[in-house]
């Protein structure tokens, strides 16, 4: 279903849900402004309904991501605060204009970690918090899998692995990455998959419209410097 569509499908059901406004042509156009490209038409047919919503188990989400501040190297939109300083944020820097998953981004420990597929899929997480006998996506994201991924990181490669890959986008993205980088391939949008973007790495960075990110590992000195 559309964003739009499991909202409309949460209201039928009778949570209880109180939508924000709809979207102003000027929010709209800021927001475009802002991400430098144009809203895809699912998202604008829902800001068409309202900009966000409140809900008592997670709080305000805001499909303009006013009040919400975080740096995430890429084009994206938070959504929803966790009121720790980490974020739920959707992916808008896919090179179609759609907008992609939702991504928990979360400064400690400092990983990133998909949560949804679909800004839809989400919004279903996050009604299902109103269901009876539903598991908390939300919390099994924030609380478990964050910290399997600090520990772990079992998605991320040596830049040297990366290079060998059978995944030709892989390949040439690690084609120049430093020998001290990794490479994370995140393209499947598999819920619960991530990366950890500082403690004992540095340097996020990007393949441009597709979940494919490189940290670079931190020497032992450097480490010792950032924390002195």
């Amino acid at each position: 279903m559309t964003p739009r569509q499991v909202i409309e499908s949460a209201i039928s059901e009778r949570l209880a849900i109180d939508l924000l406004p709809a979207a102003s042509p000027r929010e709209v156009d800021e927001l475009e402004r802002d991400l430098g490209r144009h809203v895809p038409p699912d998202v604008r047919d829902l800001l068409s309904l309202t900009t966000g919503f409140e809900f008592a188990p997670v709080g305000s989400v805001d499909f303009l991501g006013r009040d919400m501040s975080v740096e995430t190297y890429f084009r994206s939109v938070p959504i929803l605060a966790d009121h720790f300083g980490n974020f739920w944020v959707v992916d808008a820097e896919p090179e179609s204009g759609e907008w992609g998953p939702v991504l928990f981004w979360c400064h400690d420990p400092a990983v990133l970690v998909v949560q949804a597929a679909t800004l839809g899929d989400f919004l279903d997480q996050v009604f299902d918090l109103g269901l009876p006998g539903n598991r908390d996506a939300l919390r099994a994201v924030r609380e478990e899998r964050s910290a399997e991924i600090a520990a772990d990181d079992p998605y991320l490669v040596s830049a040297e692995q990366a290079r060998r890959s059978s995944e030709p986008l892989v390949a040439e993205f690690a084609a120049d990455l430093p020998d001290s980088a990794c490479v994370a391939d995140l393209r499947g949008a598999e819920v619960g998959a991530g990366l950890s973007w500082g403690g004992r790495y540095s340097d996020l960075s990007r393949h441009a419209g597709e979940l494919l990110f490189s940290v670079r590992r931190q020497s032992r000195l450097e480490r010792l410097f950032r924390r002195s």
